[in-house]
């Protein structure tokens, strides 16, 4: 099913109806999409344990299974993050790599699809969380097909208010679009961003939870907004979705190369992050 995406389209997952299955051969079709669901969530789990105990005895040298990766991930690699200006470039790519493997495996790949798996069992036609990313036709596709349930939020909550407010202003299409998706991916992501670290606001108080929040977040948000914004442009309305595995480790690897910037505070100035860059895409030559 084919449904309006920004000012293009998206391929949607298969029965995107948020409805209670009506017959008997629904609840066995749900049945099986949640036994597809878990079991490809427990395959990329076990992938996920293989990964990381690998990870960990490349950088540490010590052998240990590794079962919670995002405890590797916010100590070992955050902390060679940190460090970056004394560390190999190949080691800060493995590193931003395998935070963003860790991201987004975790928290979509794994933890968001068995929620989708327990209301298939509950009767409810939820869309899966993932929707063929290796057909995915530009970054801005990749993005829609690894985060749907994100996606969803962020267009009718924050992208179509936008474009209905713009609408008041004489501006072309085109500038409409682009106001309303960079307001729709920065603001929306800041806002989403704000509420996962609420408890921020207890510890240091409202303005300064704000003033952290966009310290860490904001860069983040927009140069991936700016990522999502300019692939649209230039992606060609093919409505064959023709699998890809390099195209999408490829779009994998340009959101491993953003990801930085969700936590660029430990990097260091403005300055520092351009060198870390730099360092990354040079191989440690400059």
């Amino acid at each position: 099913m084919i449904q309006p995406f920004w000012f293009l389209t998206f391929e949607a997952p298969e029965n995107p109806v948020y409805q209670v299955e009506k017959s008997n051969e629904e609840s066995l079709e749900n049945s099986k999409a949640a036994a597809y669901i878990f079991t490809t969530c427990f395959i990329f789990k076990i992938m996920m344990i293989l990964y990381m105990t690998g990870l960990n005895f490349v950088l540490t040298k010590k052998m240990s299974l590794i079962i919670d990766d995002t405890v590797l991930v916010n100590t070992l690699c955050l902390s060679l993050l940190k460090n970056w200006k004394l560390e190999n470039a190949f080691v800060l790519i493995l590193c931003i790599f395998s935070y963003s493997v860790s991201y987004l495996g975790s928290s979509f790949f794994i933890y968001g699809r068995v929620v989708v798996g327990l209301a298939r069992l509950c009767g409810f036609n939820f869309p899966d969380y993932i929707n063929s990313p290796w057909k995915s036709q530009s970054f801005a596709d990749f993005f829609s097909r690894i985060m749907y349930y994100y996606n969803i939020i962020i267009i009718n909550h924050f992208f179509y208010p936008a474009l209905e407010f713009l609408r008041r202003f004489n501006l072309s299409r085109n500038k409409k679009v682009f106001i309303a998706l960079n307001w729709a991916l920065i603001f929306g992501g800041f806002f989403a961003r704000f509420l996962k670290d609420i408890w921020k606001v207890y510890k240091f108080g409202f303005v300064n939870a704000i003033t952290l929040t966009s310290r860490l977040a904001l860069p983040y948000m927009v140069v991936l907004s700016l990522a999502v914004t300019i692939s649209l442009y230039f992606q060609k309305k093919n409505n064959e979705k023709k699998t890809n595995i390099a195209r999408m480790f490829f779009y994998f690897f340009l959101y491993s190369l953003i990801m930085p910037l969700n936590f660029s505070i430990i990097l260091g100035n403005f300055n520092d992050i351009i060198r870390f860059y730099l360092k990354i895409f040079t191989l440690g030559l400059l």
